[in-house]
């Protein structure tokens, strides 16, 4: 008891193998091209938008509602690489996966008043 008194209970990492810790990284790596990619969307479909406000100027309400989609799709993403290690089991690329992850997020964010922690998740 006396070597461990230094050490905080609550900050205990969960032991992960090798395996774990190469799908982390790769899970983490397409994470990363996936925030890429919907910011990338975003700037696509603004400047697509732009070409067309001359003739059509009721499109500019548009530009809000695509670009608080994007910012509410990315979100669970900065979460979920935060707190890698809360969700073993969880590829956000996969549909259901992100959606899971979306819903636990905003939960957590909604419970804590928009600051989340690895314990509320």
């Amino acid at each position: 008891m006396a070597e461990r008194a230094g050490e905080a209970p609550l900050l205990e990492k969960r032991p992960s193998t090798p395996a774990q810790d190469r799908t982390n990284t790769i899970r983490a790596i397409i994470t990363v091209l996936l925030i890429v990619g919907i910011f990338g969307f975003l700037t696509a479909s603004v400047s697509r938008i732009a070409e067309f406000l001359h003739t059509h100027p009721h499109l500019q309400v548009l530009f809000p509602i695509i670009g608080a989609a994007c910012v509410i799709s990315v979100i669970p993403l900065g979460v979920y690489l935060t707190f890698q290690n809360e969700f073993p089991n969880v590829n956000p690329i996969i549909p259901t996966h992100y959606f899971y992850l979306a819903k636990r997020c905003f939960k957590a964010l909604q419970e804590n008043n928009g600051k989340v922690t690895g314990k509320d998740l």
